[in-house]
């Protein structure tokens, strides 16, 4: 039958002649697509991926305050006034001899002798004193990184020690009274107490930097929020 012949017997039945609009006709040419211009699931998994990966890594980037988010002129001409006067005999003996006080107090608070965990908390005094002495020089070096790292924050040595000693004592203390009326050890022990020492912490660094300094320095509760 002639292609004539087809249309009019279409006609006579009421069909149509499929157009390049209809679906049969479009499904047909999506068919007859080159691959490349047809959508890849692959690209947008990729894409997405890539997505993930730039917002992973800015995160990343805010995670790390030892620049305050940025790096300055300032400390810029400090590190090239560093290099340009510091022997390379210093700069090691700095970075062989800096981390000895710690591994000298760390191995002083292992001769520390431990008691059977079974015989209970009471008889684990051992346990609570290495804990608190750890404690203390561990937030002792956090006032020191708090003050290196805002410059406008003065602290002594003495107010240091107290604001360590105070929050050790309600952390040390949260964990001993967890143990008394639970269990000894207590499971996640660190993790339960670093809350109520990090809250008292935190509260005794702002005392102890006191509101005159606040209001003197405006930009200051934001670098200290940046730190912490």
């Amino acid at each position: 039958m002639s292609g004539k012949k087809q249309i009019k017997v279409a006609a006579g039945l009421g069909l149509e002649e499929p157009g390049p609009n209809s679906p049969d006709h479009s499904s047909q040419n999506n068919r007859n697509l080159p691959e490349q211009h047809q959508p890849a699931k692959s690209d947008l998994v990729i894409r997405k991926l890539l997505n993930f990966g730039r917002k992973l890594a800015a995160g990343y980037n805010k995670l790390q305050i030892s620049h305050r988010g940025m790096y300055s002129i300032k400390r810029l001409h400090a590190y090239q006034a560093y290099c340009d006067k510091t022997s390379t005999v210093r700069a090691i003996a700095v970075c062989v001899l800096t981390p000895v006080p710690s591994l000298l107090a760390i191995v002083l608070i292992e001769c520390f002798p431990l008691r059977d965990p079974l015989l209970g908390w009471e008889a684990n005094y051992m346990f609570w004193i290495r804990f608190y002495i750890s404690g203390v020089l561990i937030c002792i070096g956090l006032t020191y990184q708090a003050t290196d790292m805002v410059d406008r924050v003065k602290i002594s040595l003495l107010q240091r020690l107290v604001m360590s000693i105070v929050a050790m004592s309600i952390y040390v203390g949260t964990v001993m009274l967890v143990s008394y009326l639970w269990i000894f050890p207590v499971p996640f022990g660190i993790v339960l107490g670093i809350g109520p020492c990090f809250a008292v912490f935190l509260t005794a660094l702002i005392v102890t930097i006191g509101p005159t300094t606040f209001k003197a320095n405006p930009g200051l509760g934001d670098e200290d929020e940046t730190q912490f």
